[in-house]
């Protein structure tokens, strides 16, 4: 009898454990970067120069070569040209090529990857791992998903001041917007992948569903009104991560180039204190504003 009480105790115990277990058992820091996909590593950097971005160069491997956007506080966006499908990262972003250019998914950097498997796997969505001496990463291997976690193993690490200092000023990546034919659906989708649901919004002058990861937000606009930023992906019939913004310490440098590239054909938005750059061959919008309480400093 004393046997079968032991027995019964250990059995039941882990389920106890499981039921104390946070809903949210993913500790996120923040989108820690935004890969997008590109079929002319040349062009795009010629483009983010004109925007007053310092470029970092990337390097030739598993079947991608690669070129670096970087901030300030960690975050970056890094653009993505595959060179080799029979290569597994390589054929990710072929396939992915195969719809449409733009950003693929979101790099979530966590504080620990083994608790955002032990988070997959209660809720049974099948994922990979992969880990070098930098970095663990867990990805959930579901179609669709768009995002991948990341643990560093020098969590404070930045890059060099030359790689992370920009003329046009930009500090950080800010709210990623993401364009979805139904958002309650989109909603659960990434409740189930760890955000937050922070309650319907508008954004762009359109109806949006805000989630939060880490000190993070993503802004869900609804593809039948995106607004006008993410209409012309929408009208093409694109989902997906469609706007990214930027923070930084100014707009006077980036309004002046913008109204040089508005003149060659790129559509530029000022809307308050933020301003827009629509990259319609990228399928991305780009917004930059101003961290709250920041005055513009004009120069």
């Amino acid at each position: 009898m004393l046997r079968r009480i032991v027995y019964l105790l250990l059995f039941c115990l882990p389920l106890c454990t499981l039921a104390q277990l946070p809903k949210n058992a993913i500790t996120a820091v923040a989108i820690n970067h935004v890969p997008v996909a590109v079929t002319d590593l040349a062009a795009v950097k010629k483009v983010f120069s004109s925007l007053g971005f310092t470029i970092k160069e990337g390097r030739v491997h598993a079947g991608i070569t690669n070129c670096f956007v970087k901030f300030s506080d960690g975050t970056y966006l890094e653009f993505v040209q595959p060179l080799d499908s029979t290569q597994e990262i390589g054929r990710f972003y072929h396939d992915f090529l195969k719809t449409r250019l733009g950003a693929s998914e979101l790099a979530i950097e966590v504080e620990s990857a083994d608790s955002v498997a032990q988070y997959l796997q209660r809720r049974r969505i099948l994922f990979a791992r992969d880990h070098n001496r930098v970095w663990k990463n867990v990805t959930p291997t579901q179609p669709g998903a768009g995002i991948f976690y990341t643990e560093y193993a020098d969590k404070n690490w930045r890059d060099k001041p030359e790689y992370t200092t920009h003329i046009n000023n930009a500090t950080g990546l800010g709210p990623v917007y993401y364009l979805a034919t139904d958002l309650n659906n989109a909603t659960k989708h990434f409740k189930d992948l760890g955000f937050m649901d922070a309650g319907p919004t508008t954004s762009l002058q359109a109806p949006a569903r805000a989630m939060t990861i880490g000190r993070s937000r993503l802004l869900i606009l609804d593809a039948s009104e995106p607004g006008r930023m993410a209409d012309a992906f929408s009208s093409r019939g694109y989902t997906g991560i469609c706007g990214i913004s930027i923070a930084v310490s100014s707009l006077d440098v980036l309004e002046k180039r913008l109204r040089t590239l508005s003149k060659r054909g790129m559509l530029t938005l000022r809307k308050d204190d933020k301003l827009y750059a629509l990259l319609q061959p990228y399928a991305l919008f780009l917004e930059f504003s101003m961290p709250a309480g920041t005055q513009q400093a004009h120069q």
